[in-house]
């Protein structure tokens, strides 16, 4: 599959644009004049932010998702990452590619696939919890085109608390 990059969601001062309806308060976020990536790492690790429950800053043995250095590496531009925070399925990479199974008794999980055998599929679940299905067991299978990320994710912030977590994001891992 092509990668196919997304427009730049900006005017031409350098303003975010309102990308697929994102709120105007949500884009705000990441125009904050004042952030302040201090406050944005007290906020990620506090209870109010869910970003911590997926995304490690540096082991991925903890994330479920992808690392915050990862991420940063990823996304330079704060716009690009807002964009990625707010439509967390606009693009999937693969490896986090969210599958569905179903099991003939009807049971559903859904998760990132950690292994598959010629026995039984692994999931690791958005709980970080592990499910094993045996393969006789499963109805269905298919891969998601939905991103285990939540969409919405940042509601529960003012948007200076977007913005600090925003900033914080930026500069997560470089020193």
């Amino acid at each position: 599959m092509d990668d196919v990059k997304a427009p730049r969601d900006a005017d031409s001062a350098g303003s975010l644009r309102n990308p697929a309806g994102v709120s105007e308060s949500e884009i705000r976020a990441a125009d904050q004049p004042e952030r302040n990536p201090g406050r944005g790492k007290l906020i990620f690790y506090s209870d109010g932010a869910r970003c911590r429950n997926c995304h490690d800053l540096n082991d991925a043995a903890k994330s479920t998702g992808p690392t915050l250095t990862e991420i940063r590496k990823k996304y330079t531009k704060p716009e690009e990452m807002l964009q990625h925070i707010l439509k967390p399925s606009l693009k999937v990479d693969e490896k986090f590619a969210m599958w569905v199974v179903i099991t003939d008794k009807g049971q559903v999980h859904s998760g990132l696939i950690l292994s598959q055998t010629d026995d039984e599929v692994v999931l690791k679940t958005a709980e970080r919890k592990t499910v094993r299905v045996a393969k006789t067991e499963i109805d269905e299978m298919k891969k998601s085109p939905l991103s285990l990320m939540p969409e919405g994710i940042l509601s529960d912030l003012t948007a200076q608390e977007a913005a600090d977590l925003l900033a914080w994001f930026g500069a997560a891992g470089s020193g």
